[in-house]
C-alpha cells in the first residue's frame, strides 16, 4: 500500500550550504521524498546550476560564500529571514535530514525552536542542536534584533546565551527535551526520530548500499574528520563491518597508520573474526 504523503504547506525545507552543493542537495532530496513542503530552497553557491544536480522542485537561491561556523552562525542568525515566507522553516544540512515522515506530530509547530536533545553524561539534558531543527518566524525575527559576537554556534546562542531574553521579551518557546527526543536524534542510544543530525547517524538510517554509495561519492575531507571516526564506530555496533573497515582504509591512506587508525583498524578486524567464528551449541 503506497503512503499517503506528509503536507507541510506552513513550512520551508530550506539547507544553507556553499561548499558541499552535492550532499546539501542529496539532503533536501532525502527529506523531500515522502512530504510536499510549502517551499524548497536551497541557499548555496551559483555554481551548483551547472554540476548536474537534480534541483527540481527546489528553489535555488545563489548566497555568498560562507566558510566557517562563524560566518554559518551570523548567517542563521541575522541573515536568514528575508529568504523565508512561511509560518516555519525546518533547516537540514548535509549530515541530517528527514528519515520516518511518518513521526511526523503537528504538535511540533506548537513551538518556535525543536531541536535533537543535547546530551550530558548519556543523558538528553536540553534543547537543541540546530543542525536539523523547526523554527517560527517569531524566532526569526526575534533573532535579528540581538546581538552576535561570533563566540558560539548559532544554536547554543539560541537555546543558552539567549533563551531567557528570547522567551520573556520576544515570547518564545523552545520545546521540551521528550518532545524534541521524537522530534529528532543527536547522540544518545540509537531511536528512530523524525529526523536526525550527525554522519555516525548515516549507519542506522541509511542501506548498506546507499552508504556505500554516498561514501563513494564524496570528497575524502567529508570522512576525515572526528566525524568520519564517529561513523567507524557506529558501522561497528551496528554490525556493518565491512564498511566500517574500507573507511578505515580509506582514511588511513590519507592520515597514515596513526596510532589511532591502527587501533581502529585492529578493532574492526577482531570484531569480524569474532564474527567467523562458529559458534558454540
Amino acid at each position: 500500500m503506497t503512503r499517503q504523503r506528509l503536507c507541510l504547506p506552513q513550512v520551508t525545507l530550506c539547507c544553507v550550504d556553499t561548499r558541499s552543493p552535492a550532499e546539501a542537495v542529496h539532503a533536501l532530496r532525502q527529506s523531500m521524498r515522502q512530504i510536499d513542503f510549502g517551499r524548497v530552497l536551497y541557499l548555496g553557491p551559483a555554481r551548483a546550476r551547472t554540476m548536474g544536480l537534480d534541483l527540481s522542485d527546489i528553489e535555488l537561491v545563489a548566497i555568498e560564500g560562507i566558510t566557517s561556523i562563524e560566518a554559518y552562525s551570523r548567517f542563521m542568525l541575522h541573515g536568514l529571514g528575508p529568504y523565508i515566507d512561511t509560518s516555519h522553516v525546518l533547516v537540514v544540512q548535509w549530515d541530517g535530514f528527514v528519515t520516518h515522515p511518518e513521526r511526523w506530530q503537528d504538535r511540533f509547530l506548537d513551538y518556535d525552536y525543536i531541536g535533537p536533545p543535547w546530551h550530558y553524561k548519556h543523558q538528553a539534558a536540553a534543547v537543541g542542536n540546530g543542525g536539523f531543527s523547526l523554527r517560527s518566524r517569531q524566532l526569526i525575527d526575534a533573532l535579528a534584533l540581538l546581538p552576535y559576537d561570533g563566540s558560539e554556534p548559532e544554536d547554543r546562542v539560541i537555546c543558552v546565551h539567549w533563551r531567557e531574553q528570547l522567551e520573556r521579551e520576544h515570547g518564545i518557546r523552545i520545546a521540551p527535551v521528550a518532545l524534541a527526543a521524537e522530534f529528532g536524534i543527536e547522540y544518545g542510544p540509537w531511536r528512530p526520530a523524525f529526523g536526525f543530525h550527525g554522519l555516525h547517524n548515516f549507519a542506522h538510517e541509511m542501506t548498506a548500499q546507499d552508504l556505500q554509495d554516498w561514501l563513494l561519492s564524496v570528497d575524502d575531507a567529508m570522512v576525515l574528520t572526528k566525524h568520519g571516526r564517529q561513523l567507524i564506530k557506529a558501522l561497528m555496533s551496528s554490525g556493518q563491518s565491512a564498511l566500517a573497515l574500507a573507511l578505515v582504509r580509506r582514511r588511513s591512506r590519507r592520515l597514515g597508520w596513526t596510532r589511532d587508525q591502527l587501533q581502529l583498524y585492529l578493532r574492526v578486524r577482531a570484531q569480524q573474526l569474532k564474527a567467523a567464528l562458529p559458534r558454540r551449541h
